[in-house]
């Protein structure tokens, strides 16, 4: 190849071309002169005659500006795409990573979720667990394995009968088995007899998302409690019925005794009256006697109402238990009951030293009467009755109930060898005219009633004990030991003879008859009045030695506001009261007043002029 020569105008640029440069390349070349860049541009234009090129124009093209902007250009596309991914990434970073904090936030909502339903689940008291098709169990919470004694783990695919009953199938009222076929919620109440509890057990259907049944749940709740409470509000209740009832009877039964004794006076104390003036060969002294012994009978029954009634008045003496029951036990009436029954053994221990206790004679008596009574009527033909006396001290801690405080007792046991008495009426023995004996013939129902309020009365206490054995009536009364036994004073009436003046005030004609009567043979100066109001008016004029004054007067002021209204214009005016009824608050306040004895209508000599006699004396 010929040699080119350059020929440049003012311009050494291409003076300076790299050897290596060659212009028979017709292509643009990218060159580097002072680390600046160019493209050659080679034209060869000027050829020979044969199209052979002979020169052409060299042109150096400075693209250093160019490629600079280039680079800049790059650079920024790099730092744009660079932003644009960053940017992406960061979108793309905080779009799945709110996603994946959200899935991360809702696993641990539902894991906790999940804890607090098994919490809530085994907390609940009630036993739960869920039951598939078979009976089996899926699911349960801890109170239904603590109740069983069985892990979880292990009732797992266990059937509920075999958890809850020992069987190998479900008991005939199974409410799972009525919901299987009906898909209905049940429950049944259920007596456990070996835990000695009741339950309630209820189901309730499952079904999936599809609405398709596949079991139920079953909830066992323990309700022994409930039903004690139920039990012992309906025990409350019939209490609350029966003292009702008891208050009703009470007030009846001291009403009817309070008309009867004042009518009963003159059928006891008239027929008195006429023994003492007849001798016993004369022909109307047995009919006589018959009439006064009637009369006191009457009386006795009476009596026991005003006992039920809680209102009776008693007069209250040291006495040895053991000498009531000998007296009872060598009456005309046990001789009569041992003649009906005459296979009936009675047996006594009663104890030598055994303690004295204050009482009403005749009441205590009438318990020992009627016990022994039941005792004997509740053996079939051939049987034992034993009666026992004894001392006994109650310990702290060994008192058998909370009725019964610690201390020392005298206790009289009566236990009988029948058929018992049955459990249903075991709580209704001492309610008013409950009996099953046949009426008229053993009794008025009054008994047992008797012996309860005698026994309260007395501030005793009773515990009756039975079974298909017999029958045990144990009774703890409180002692008085270093008292002695009060001596009983001669009924001869001549020994209640005195002398004095007396004013009786009494609302009814016969009882002031009557009263005269008695007072006149024991030789006392009697007068009567029918009212409070002409007590008083007699007793300013015409003061006496004794009032015997009735309690309840109608019309006019009772007998408490007479005395009070006396005793202001004559403060030591003596007293003494005599009425059909009770020992009433009244009665009380005119003890504390002043007045001295109290004796209960229908009464007799005795009874009458003892009175009379120690409060003149006093």
């Amino acid at each position: 190849m010929d040699p080119y020569v350059i020929i440049t105008h003012k311009n050494s640029l291409f003076s300076i071309l790299p050897s290596q440069w060659d212009p028979s390349i017709p292509q643009d070349q990218q060159i580097t002169i002072d680390d600046r860049e160019y493209i050659l541009h080679f034209h060869p234009v000027y050829k020979t005659y044969k199209g052979e090129s002979i020169g052409g124009i060299l042109v150096l093209q400075d693209i250093s500006r160019l490629i600079t902007a280039k680079n800049e250009f790059i650079i920024q596309a790099v730092i744009f795409t660079s932003i644009l991914l960053l940017l992406s990434f960061f979108i793309l970073y905080f779009t799945f990573g709110n996603m994946i904090s959200k899935l991360v936030r809702a696993e641990k909502l539902a894991s906790k979720a999940k804890a607090e339903w098994e919490r809530t689940f085994d907390a609940v008291p009630d036993m739960i667990s869920i039951l598939d098709d078979q009976h089996r169990i899926i699911r349960a919470n801890k109170a239904m394995a603590k109740n069983m004694g069985i892990s979880i783990q292990k009732l797992i695919h266990t059937k509920c009968c075999q958890c809850m009953h020992g069987t190998a199938d479900p008991p005939p009222d199974c409410p799972h088995t009525k919901l299987l076929k009906d898909h209905k919620p049940h429950s049944i109440d259920y007596f456990d007899k070996h835990q000695q509890r009741y339950f309630t057990i209820s189901v309730s259907p499952l079904t999936n998302d599809n609405g398709d049944f596949f079991g139920s749940v079953h909830i066992t709740r323990d309700i022994t409690e409930q039903k004690r409470k139920a039990q012992e509000k309906i025990a409350t209740e019939e209490k609350l019925q029966k003292a009702e009832k008891m208050e009703a009877i009470g007030i009846m039964a001291g009403g009817v005794a309070h008309d009867l004794n004042n009518i009963l006076s003159g059928v006891v104390s008239y027929p008195e009256l006429l023994l003492l003036q007849l001798s016993p060969e004369d022909k109307l002294y047995k009919p006589i006697k018959d009439i006064h012994d009637s009369g006191k009978r009457a009386a006795a029954v009476v009596a026991d109402l005003l006992t039920v009634a809680r209102g009776v008045a008693t007069v209250k003496k040291v006495v040895s238990p053991n000498s009531l029951i000998n007296e009872y036990l060598a009456s005309a009436e046990f001789m009569k009951l041992q003649s009906l029954h005459p296979e009936v053994v009675i047996h006594t221990e009663l104890a030598d030293d055994i303690w004295n206790i204050r009482c009403s004679p005749v009441h205590i008596q009438k318990v020992v009467m009627n016990l022994i009574t039941n005792a004997v009527e509740a053996i079939d033909l051939k049987g034992t009755v034993h009666i026992t006396t004894s001392n006994q001290e109650i310990e702290p801690g060994k008192n058998f109930s909370s009725s019964l405080e610690c201390g020392e007792y005298m206790i009289l046991t009566i236990q009988d060898s029948g058929s018992g008495i049955a459990t249903h009426d075991l709580e209704h023995i001492f309610e008013p005219f409950y009996t099953k004996k046949i009426m008229g013939q053993s009794g008025t129902g009054l008994g047992l009633a008797v012996v309860w309020n005698t026994v309260k009365d007395h501030g005793a206490f009773i515990q009756v004990e039975s079974n298909e054995y017999g029958t045990t009536f144990t009774l703890y009364f409180p002692p008085c030991p270093n008292e002695a036994v009060e001596k009983m004073i001669a009924t001869d009436p001549t020994h209640f003879e005195g002398s004095g003046t007396i004013l009786v005030v009494d609302d009814d004609e016969q009882q002031r008859d009557i009263a005269s009567r008695v007072l006149t043979l024991l030789g006392y100066t009697v007068a009567t009045v029918a009212s409070g109001e002409e007590a008083i008016e007699h007793c300013r004029k015409t003061p006496v030695d004794l009032i015997l004054l009735d309690m309840l007067m109608e019309p006019g002021i009772n007998g408490l506001e007479t005395y009070k209204q006396i005793i202001r214009f004559s403060p030591s005016q003596k007293a003494i009261i005599a009425s059909g009824f009770s020992e009433s608050d009244r009665v009380l306040n005119a003890r504390e007043l002043g007045v001295g004895s109290f004796i209960k209508k229908p009464y007799s000599i005795e009874q009458l002029g003892q009175a009379v006699q120690k409060e003149l004396k006093h």
